[in-house]
């Protein structure tokens, strides 16, 4: 997420976008193993 880096594991193809800043949601979501992850974290 940090490198903004993606890449598909089944046929080894990168592609690079955007890299998303650590404490932004969409990370913290991510980081967390999905928006219920995080919700049941945060409550």
């Amino acid at each position: 997420m940090e490198s903004g880096q993606v890449t598909n594991l089944t046929t080894g193809k990168t592609v690079q976008g955007e890299a998303l800043p650590a404490d932004s949601p969409p990370a913290q979501i991510l980081r967390a193993g999905g928006l219920k992850n995080l919700m049941q974290k945060e409550l």
